[in-house]
């Protein structure tokens, strides 16, 4: 099996509440980091997974392998260089290997465009291809075990390279410059202000920010392969702002909306923000020029898009009224408020939310901005499933009964990983077919030795089902965040059946 990454396409970053993530740190490097990033029309959150065969080996060490190639013609790609950083290890905590957080595994393609990573611990990763003259291919999140091999598409980019000023005309370190056109590219210059990427052949609006000070080019630029941008400069100057509310038609706030900032002309967002409680947002600083705003809410309503027009230090408030009456709403009457917080104890800037109602199986869909939700309920018990972007998750049963609303927390973490053996209880050996199901999480097959393994489960109560032809047996396990789990023998005791 091959995953196929067609260059920019594939990069899967999305958008937080106060900014962008930006996978690239300041430094004095002549040439910063560049990352690219996607727009928030499509924000990848993981959503409930339908049964599949789950067949990653336990917590063993493994292979990362792939091939670099031209994009569009499939042609080997030599020396690129391709470095894989560790994240978020789901099984202990700590970044194993001896492998520093921003250090990584670093490799080679070969004349053929083949690269092996050998002895890399489970866990979460970010993937960067690098070739001079390429746009860099960046994947922020590859977990492994990975069933397969890669495909990274790299394609020649044109070069746009300048300089950034501060106010007093001083060059401005570690300002981050973005290069806005059919996606979005990040770099932060050095010591110097020097800035550099290298982009797919296209137009762009490229600006900068750093602390409260702003500035852009007075006009989008052209990129080519063959007429490289250099000597650009980009003056800072005080930052506009914008504030303002989110509201349905009748008036009442909306919560964990998200605030997109647009350069008119281009798709991707500039800027961003999640609106409070009483749906207030504010973005700052914006770099003078002409934009659209639109507000998305949580359970995936827009409000009409307004052109803005903002100069240097310019404070600006808008009124976005989403095209909806009811969101976040089942016209039960029961409010359900809470928090997400990561498993480092943070607020988290966004998250998916799934509300089950265990009495009917309805289910409601929703994305929140921020890192608190409000919707309503019935009366009754319902399932909660929370995701974060990068992963973590949560399942958590809540039980609604009298009164206005209900407040509690939701915990994410990372996975982590369910293994055992299923056994006969009479003789004590293997079982040596069937399967292990949990329901929502997939299908783990019981190999030769009778053992199974789901790499990647959230922490929490589930049901093992435990299936050989037609017989079928259950167990429940509750998972503890940041341990694996092994369940040592399984005995196979289906129930008898029923005396007639």
């Amino acid at each position: 099996m091959k995953q196929r990454l067609a260059g920019v396409s594939a990069v899967l970053v999305t958008l937080s509440i106060v900014g962008l993530w930006t996978l690239g740190e300041s430094s004095s490097d002549p040439a910063p980091s560049q990352v690219a990033v996607g727009a928030p029309d499509a924000p990848v959150f993981p959503r409930p997974p339908s049964p599949q065969p789950a067949t990653a080996a336990e917590d063993q060490e493994g292979e990362v392998s792939g091939t670099t190639v031209v994009r569009g013609t499939g042609e080997p790609l030599a020396m690129v260089e391709i470095r894989l950083i560790p994240q978020v290890f789901p099984t202990g905590g700590q970044v194993p290997g001896g492998l520093a957080p921003q250090e990584g595994l670093s490799t080679t393609s070969n004349a053929a465009g083949e690269f092996l990573f050998a002895g890399v611990p489970p866990g979460k990763y970010r993937m960067e291809a690098r070739l001079p003259g390429h746009v860099p291919q960046i994947l922020p999140i590859l977990r492994l075990p990975f069933e397969g091999s890669l495909t990274l598409d790299l394609i020649r980019g044109g070069e746009l390279e300048g300089v950034v000023l501060s106010g007093d005309g001083q060059p401005a370190p570690s300002a981050e410059v973005s290069a806005t056109g059919r996606t979005r590219f990040t770099a932060f210059t050095d010591a110097h202000g020097r800035f550099a990427f290298i982009l797919p052949p296209g137009r762009y609006a490229v600006s900068a920010v750093r602390a409260q000070e702003a500035g852009a080019l007075n006009a989008p630029v052209q990129v080519s392969q063959e007429q490289p941008l250099h000597g650009l400069r980009i003056p800072l100057g005080a930052g506009a702002s914008l504030s303002g509310q989110v509201t349905r038609p009748d008036g009442s706030p909306v919560l964990g909306a998200r605030v997109n900032v647009i350069p008119e002309g281009f798709r991707p967002p500039i800027a961003l923000a999640g609106t409070s409680e009483q749906g207030a947002f504010l973005i700052a600083p914006l770099a003078p020029g002409a934009y659209r705003v639109q507000a998305l809410t949580p359970e995936g309503h827009r409000s009409a898009s307004r052109q803005l027009q903002v100069a240097g230090g310019e404070r600006t408030s808008l009124l976005l009224i989403a095209e909806t009456e009811g969101p976040a709403s089942s016209n039960e009457g029961h409010r359900l408020l809470g928090q997400v917080i990561d498993s480092r104890g943070h607020a988290v800037q966004g998250f998916y939310l799934e509300v089950t109602a265990l009495e009917t199986g309805a289910t409601r869909t929703f994305e929140f901005m921020g890192d608190r939700f409000e919707v309503e309920v019935s009366l009754g018990r319902h399932q909660l499933y929370v995701a974060l972007s990068d992963g973590e998750r949560a399942e958590q049963l809540v039980q609604t009964g009298p009164g206005a609303s209900t407040r509690l927390d939701v915990l994410v973490h990372p996975g982590v990983s369910l293994s055992g053996r299923v056994i006969d209880p009479d003789t004590r050996k293997p079982v040596q077919d069937g399967n292990v199901l949990i329901p929502r999480y997939g299908v783990a097959n019981i190999q030769a030795d009778g053992r199974f393994v789901f790499p990647d489960l959230p922490p929490g109560e589930h049901t093992l089902q435990v299936q050989r032809g037609t017989l079928q047996a259950s167990q429940r396990v509750t998972l503890a965040p940041g341990k694996a789990h092994d369940l040592g023998d399984l005995p196979f005791e289906p129930p008898l059946p029923s005396q007639r």
